[in-house]
Parts: structure tokens; sequence; C-alpha cells
């Protein structure tokens, strides 16, 4: 899980921890594990 670690390495890849928005809310997603 990489809620809430923006800018932080993905436990799982080692790649930076981004924040999206996703409507009125905000969402922590690995942009090399979770591609959108």
């Amino acid at each position: 899980m990489v809620a809430y670690r923006e800018g932080e390495p993905c436990p799982t890849c080692g790649t930076a921890v981004e924040k999206i928005k996703t409507g009125s809310t905000s969402t922590h997603i690995c942009p090399n594990c979770q591609p959108l």
C-alpha cells in the first residue's frame, strides 16, 4: 500500500510514489506498478 507516501519509494519497485487528483479526492499510486 502506498497511501500518503508521495515522493517516497514504492516498496515493490523503488519508483517514487505520485499523488493524482481523482475527482474531489486524491490517490497515491506507483506509476510503474499501477499504470493509468
